[in-house]
């Protein structure tokens, strides 16, 4: 049911991001931030960070006034080194907010977006198998914040550099 609905949310995206924020915040924004609190399964999580990612790649920038609902939990998840599939989902996220909402707008955001990629890049076991989809989906991330948020990204050359070293990308086609 999860890939299910989450096909259908993610091609009316795709065919009508000019109006999947109007759907979203309508139907669907309330359900989200009940799926991604903290104190939901892990199913549920992984649905509703899905769902934000989702909303996230494919809305455009005007709608986001206010990122905290979108920032908030997929900082949080892409943190959470519990669920490896919901780390990768909210990295992913992370990388389409940064895109979706360009320099300056992300600007703000880029320390502590950073700081988690960092993370997750510096972990020990980012490269096992059972983490490695979710590492390169932070490779992806940290990209795309380079190419979004260079001007507010610290030593930013020194931080393309280490993400070169990172390429090429080999678990994960849709990273790529």
């Amino acid at each position: 049911v999860k890939d299910a609905l989450c096909g259908v949310v993610e091609r009316l995206a795709a065919q009508q991001h000019n109006r999947i924020y109007a759907l979203y915040q309508q139907h669907l924004a309330g359900c989200v931030r009940q799926l991604v609190r903290a104190r939901s399964d892990a199913l549920e999580k992984q649905l509703g960070v899905y769902l934000l990612a989702v909303v996230a790649e494919h809305c455009p920038v005007a709608v986001f006034n206010d990122v905290k609902p979108f920032l908030q939990p997929l900082l949080r998840c892409a943190a959470d080194m519990s669920d490896s599939q919901l780390r990768q989902d909210a990295l992913y996220g992370l990388g389409a907010l940064a895109t979706t909402m360009g320099s300056p707008a992300y600007a703000p955001h880029t320390a502590r977006t950073l700081a988690v990629l960092v993370s997750v890049l510096r972990d020990p076991s980012a490269f096992a198998s059972s983490r490695v989809a979710a590492t390169e989906a932070a490779v992806a991330a940290l990209g795309k914040l380079l190419c979004a948020a260079e001007a507010a990204v610290p030593e930013a050359r020194a931080v393309f550099v280490q993400w070169l070293r990172l390429l090429p990308l080999k678990a994960s086609d849709d990273e790529e």
